[in-house]
């Protein structure tokens, strides 16, 4: 009975990892965190205490599992930035920099409220709002310690991205109420904005790029252009606030309405991906660094995600199938990972299990509302012993269960 309750454990806990976790020990129980950035081992979290509003820096060095709070406190802290071995703080009041892990901090940029960091180099743009005269994106080519005030006065632009090219790179800067700028002088002159570059009026709070395919994140979902931002296609997550974007390899995430979405085809289909989550959790910011990926909620802290997990299953073809089905998983027998295919003739929420040959649920590989379409979900057997396994696929009224067999 002893081994028995110790197998059931192992299992459970083995399940539960396919989801999201919380991951804040250290910190605050009531953090708003906004930005995350990395240094060789380090990931750093900029945080709000939502109870009385004191920014603080936490830094870990092990993936997330325990944060310690840096030797600072700020107003609030709005966003953070890595520029080789120095941490960037943009805080309402001013522009802070740390190459020792917050023993020593220089600060510039005094009474503007910096809103949003760019870093190119040696170049770095701060995006300021604030009761001062002037306010708009400032500009620093000598690693923070002279700024000069760009083109963009007035506007308050809240996230910036970057498009790389042989000989040149593009800038891209999103402001709240005036859509997208672009600059083609490392960020000293911009266009765009209302006129014939990005969505005028739009409220853009993300921006982020996959090889030559720039997203942009809205108020009103995720829009994707293939020719550096001259016209935009939105083709789903329609009407939801996005506040955060992030990339690994060919694969999109968005924080958008609060939960957590996936795109494997450059914005043409989501997935949502808020396993674990729950109800009182909202996402607010996203961070990929190593194994896995970084969420910043509203009030509760850090939750992170192994990669492997979340983009295990992948939409192969949108052309619509006559009917449910569900593929012998390939290679099989398998040591240790397969693939498993099916295909669903129209939208709804789709289930894919794996149980031991005792009926016991080993993993969760699909638990979303998908559209129609065939898909490809991968099973990894690293953590369990050989044998037979079981897999189900169910949606509404339809169920069918195959056999695998592991042989390590």
């Amino acid at each position: 009975m002893k081994k028995l309750i110790v197998v059931l454990a192992m299992l459970a806990a083995m399940n539960a990892s396919a989801q999201w976790s919380k991951s804040s020990s250290g910190m605050i129980k009531d953090s708003l965190v906004y930005s995350f950035a990395s240094i060789g081992s380090n990931i750093y979290a900029g945080a709000n205490g939502s109870s009385n509003g004191t920014g603080r820096i936490y830094v870990s060095s092990n993936a997330g599992t325990n944060w310690s709070e840096m030797n600072a406190l700020f107003s609030v802290v709005n966003c953070i930035a890595a520029q080789g071995s120095n941490l960037i703080v943009g805080t309402n009041g001013g522009l802070f920099i740390t190459s020792n892990n917050g023993a020593n901090w220089t600060g510039t940029l005094t009474g503007q409220d910096i809103i949003s960091l760019g870093i190119s180099g040696n170049t770095i743009l701060a995006g300021t709002y604030s009761s001062a005269t002037t306010y708009g994106v400032f500009r620093s080519t000598n690693n923070g310690s002279n700024w000069t005030l760009s083109d963009l006065t007035g506007k308050k632009v809240v996230c910036f991205g970057y498009i790389y090219y042989s000989v040149s790179s593009l800038f891209f800067g999103g402001s709240l109420s005036y859509g997208m700028y672009t600059s083609r002088g490392g960020g000293a002159n911009w266009y765009g904005g209302p006129g014939p570059v990005g969505i005028g009026g739009k409220n853009v709070r993300a921006i982020t790029s996959i090889g030559m395919n720039l997203f942009m994140g809205t108020d009103t979902g995720v829009f994707v252009s293939n020719d550096t931002g001259n016209t935009w296609t939105q083709f789903s997550l329609v009407n939801k606030v996005v506040t955060s974007l992030a990339v690994s390899g060919n694969n999109l995430f968005a924080a958008a309405g609060g939960k957590v979405y996936l795109s494997k085809n450059n914005g043409l289909s989501w997935f949502q991906k808020s396993e674990g989550l729950g109800t009182n959790v909202s996402a607010l910011s996203l961070f990929v660094n190593g194994n896995y990926i970084y969420l910043g909620c509203n009030g509760q802290s850090v939750w992170r995600r192994l990669l492997s997990d979340i983009i295990s299953v992948e939409n192969i073809s949108m052309e619509i199938p006559e009917k449910f089905s569900l593929s012998q998983n390939y290679p099989n027998p398998f040591n240790p990972t397969t693939n498993i295919r099916y295909s669903i003739p129209k939208n709804g929420m789709v289930k894919l299990v794996v149980f031991d040959a005792l009926g016991r649920e080993v993993e969760t590989l699909v638990n979303e509302t998908q559209q129609a379409g065939t898909y490809e979900a991968s099973f990894s057997g690293s953590h369990y012993p050989s044998g037979v396994y079981f897999y189900t696929l169910s949606s509404e009224k339809y169920t069918e269960t195959r056999k695998m067999l592991m042989l390590k």
